[in-house]
């Protein structure tokens, strides 16, 4: 992802575009696009309504991820406008779950969360520093 942006951009585009018209050609009654709170902007309010989610400019840190997860939310509205399809996305918080990326370089928010927990722990200390300000909010979802 982070070595090519151009070419994950583009592929998830294709993917988020050949799945609308499959299901347009499959006559599929309903369709619920899951996408990240990623898409969001930078500078968006937590918590964020729902006239928040694209009213900013993108994180620079894996832009073309979240432009391809913020396509899963334009393109149900566009099909449902365009073509009367039943077809919606939601926003559910940060969901992670078993073999997740805990990588030291570039951790999603849970596993670097739980990182900070267990490491200190074992070195005998009793507290963590999560935040410098302490108003940094993230919502997680652990799923099996």
């Amino acid at each position: 992802m982070q070595a090519h942006p151009e070419r994950f951009l583009y592929d998830s585009a294709i993917m988020t575009i050949d799945l609308m018209d499959e299901t347009l050609r499959a006559d599929i009654e309903e369709l619920v696009c899951l996408c990240e709170a990623c898409a969001s902007p930078m500078h968006c309010p937590a918590p964020f309504r729902e006239e928040d989610v694209c009213n900013g400019y993108l994180q620079e840190m894996n832009t073309s991820y979240r432009l391809a997860k913020r396509m899963l939310l334009g393109k149900p509205q566009a099909y449902r406008q365009g073509y009367g399809s039943n077809a919606i996305s939601l926003l559910p918080v940060s969901y992670r779950g078993l073999g997740d990326s805990f990588d030291d370089e570039r951790p999603h928010v849970g596993p670097a969360l739980a990182r900070k927990g267990i490491e200190p722990k074992r070195h005998g200390h009793d507290s963590i520093a999560v935040s410098e300000t302490g108003d940094a909010t993230v919502e997680v979802l652990c799923v099996e």
